[in-house]
């Protein structure tokens, strides 16, 4: 209005189009100044540092910074993507096709010498061979020699072709291969062994065709090579634990102030390459005997793979403590292992060794567990500690964009053994655009990796979040949700609150100002609240909160707080306990909904535009049990006398 009546007085023309070229030839000053003021100042504080040609990320920055200003020499070091005993990475495939063998051959079981046995794997008298497998089978039929060809490692000239090109230990795949059918040939004629030989591609191209028979091969556990950016480095875990909460209670929002960095700040960390302690090693004296029930028993620090064994309840209704990765891939906090891979909702029925299983934990993870009734039953290895997190952990075998100037360049990109070409364009008649990605085999980790010190980092930020839901607990509250960083609980009106502050690591609330009515949730990194001014109650409100979905003006008139508490209670009211609805008349076609919206995509010439995308929305929740009254519990959770107390209770009540 303002805008309009001064122009009406000074009788001109407002011009859209030159206010916003002016608007952008402004805002390119801005950040140009801002550019220069930014280099000049990284300079003057880490000896000279360019920071546009040095690095291309905030996250390769800071390690520059760090390496360059303030790490002592031999502090930080580079792990090896493999693992620290790297010979072992093809044995894990070799043991779990002998437990596969053993399946389809039932005579066999627990005849066949293999890795796992006390006395480790067979070896040929005179020349020193090792096998895979030996199945000592009764006269006149000879021992059964098995043996697993890594492709990698025995040179395959299906799946390396070029028989010049280098490949384990340096030799080529036509060296390799051959020292392989020399030593297949020893084994049969002068050793008299009976061959059974399969290829790592034969099964590969076998599974690939039969689901069934995946399925029996992934729930196959065996001990290989042990990398520890695949077990002990898990990120924190998401998870709901009521889906609709009404009134009555205060309820509180949450959020730790800087939670990795007050961890790598206030923590100790390994320096140096590690030791590699094996299980033989762990086994004998001054080492505490299996089981381990309490920290007293484990004497050392670093990081540990075990077989663990979880209680069957958490006191205090307690979330569990220890992470487990499912075999497909989901990231869960169980009581049993054999619930979670099966996503099962009955009670759980399963003995010690399905509740049980295998991975890799530092030592202040499991301590702390241990300590809340943990056990480790048996131990595998341990790489012991001789004494910018996101950046000492990147993942190896990313995509990589290569620009090919010449037919011969495009061609060498083509036949190169060590990649696969994923895509390509013809951008002109003298370049062409190449996405390839490097062949697991080939694969090296950044300089950048220290994976031992990422994986205390996941690890002590899990524990201290974990001290925070211990604090909910403490002072009668109930945990609603919790997040990487974060929680959400109900707690008294005017009572104990958990700890609060403006220092690293401590928790504060996100809105101070408002208190919370109604919480909802589907599911992890998914929920919704309502919410008012906390003096007067009044200025309600209402927020959702999903992860990678737009919530724009368009998309709330379709998702929004009552639409996503029905599709909550049609999705898990299992019993029909909770009877709170919007709108009898409220049905949704598959319990989703479904928004479109517009979305900046990109060519494969890295040219933006704008297309119209559609979104599903539905909740979903995988990581434990869904109970009556829509609590959750975790997978394997077994009753205890206060669950049975409270679900009398609730069927007194209803």
């Amino acid at each position: 209005m303002v805008c309009t009546q001064q122009t009406s007085v000074q009788t001109t023309n407002f011009q859209l189009r030159e206010q916003l070229i002016q608007y952008c030839v402004n805002d390119v000053a801005i950040l140009r100044e801002s550019v220069l003021r930014f280099r000049q100042l990284i300079g003057e504080n880490t000896k000279n540092l360019d920071p546009f040609l040095t690095v291309s990320t905030a996250a390769g920055l800071a390690l520059t910074t760090m390496r360059r200003c303030f790490l002592p020499e031999n502090w930080l070091v580079h792990s090896p993507e493999g693992g620290y005993l790297r010979g072992r990475r093809a044995s894990a495939e070799s043991q779990r096709y002998i437990r596969f063998f053993e399946l389809q051959h039932p005579e066999s079981a627990g005849q066949i010498q293999h890795a796992q046995w006390a006395l480790g794997e067979a070896h040929v008298e005179d020349c020193g061979y090792r096998l895979d497998g030996l199945w000592q089978r009764s006269p006149p039929l000879r021992p059964l020699a098995i043996e697993y060809m890594g492709c990698y490692y025995h040179g395959c000239p299906k799946c390396f072709p070029v028989r010049d090109q280098r490949l384990a230990a340096g030799r080529t795949a036509e060296e390799l291969f051959e020292r392989t059918q020399q030593r297949l040939w020893e084994l049969e004629h002068q050793h008299g062994y009976q061959l059974h030989v399969v290829w790592g591609h034969e099964i590969k191209e076998k599974l690939s065709n039969n689901t069934q028979l995946r399925r029996k091969w992934l729930k196959l556990t065996v001990f290989g090579q042990w990398i520890p950016e695949r077990t002990a480095l898990e990120e924190e875990g998401q998870n709901p634990s009521n889906f609709i909460t009404c009134v009555l209670k205060m309820r509180r929002s949450s959020t730790s102030i800087f939670l990795y960095p007050y961890v790598m700040k206030a923590r100790s960390f390994p320096i140096g390459h590690p030791n590699v302690l094996t299980r033989d090693t762990l086994l004998l004296p001054p080492n505490n005997p299996l089981p381990w029930t309490t920290p007293k028993h484990n004497i050392y620090k670093g990081l540990l793979l075990v077989r663990v064994q979880p209680p069957n309840f958490m006191n205090g209704n307690l979330p569990p403590v220890l992470p487990y990765r499912t075999h497909d891939g989901r990231l869960t906090f169980p009581l049993c292992a054999k619930c979670a891979d099966n996503r099962q909702q009955r009670p759980c029925t399963h003995g010690e060794r399905e509740r049980s299983w295998l991975t890799g934990y530092t030592h202040v993870e499991l301590n702390y567990a241990l300590e809340r009734g943990y056990k480790v039953v048996d131990i595998y290895e341990k790489l012991l500690a001789n004494s910018l997190w996101g950046k000492l952990a990147q993942r190896v075998c990313g995509t990589e964009v290569r620009y090919a100037k010449t037919p011969a360049e495009f061609h060498q990109l083509l036949e190169d053994p060590t990649i696969d070409m994923l895509d390509f364009d013809h951008v002109s008649e003298h370049l062409d655009r190449c996405v390839v990605r490097k062949k697991p085999e080939f694969a090296k980790a950044p300089n950048t990796n220290c994976l031992p010190v990422a994986a205390f980092v996941t690890s002590y930020a899990r524990l201290h979040l974990y001290e925070y839901i211990e604090q909910v607990n403490q002072i009668g509250g109930v945990l609603l949700y919790c997040d990487t960083d974060s929680i959400i609980y109900v707690g008294k009106r005017n009572g104990q609150r958990v700890s609060e502050g403006e220092y690293l690591g401590q928790m504060k609330r996100e809105v101070p100002s408002r208190r919370i009515l109604e919480f909802i949730a589907g599911g992890p990194k998914n929920y919704g609240y309502r919410h008012v001014d906390a003096s007067t109650g009044l200025d309600e409100r209402a927020e959702l909160k999903i992860r990678s979905f737009p919530l724009s003006y368009a998309t709330h008139q379709l998702l929004n707080f009552n639409t996503m508490k029905q599709l909550v209670l049609n999705q898990f009211n299992v019993d029909g306990a909770v009877d709170d609805t919007i709108a009898d008349d409220v049905f949704f076609v598959g319990n989703s909904i479904g928004v479109q919206f517009p979305q900046i995509g990109r060519t494969r010439r890295s040219q933006l535009y704008t297309h119209l995308a559609r979104k599903e929305y539905r909740p979903c929740y995988e990581k434990g049990r869904i109970m009556p009254g829509m609590e959750t519990l975790p997978f394997g959770h077994r009753m205890n006398n206060t669950d049975i107390s409270r679900a009398n209770k609730s069927a007194t009540t209803n």
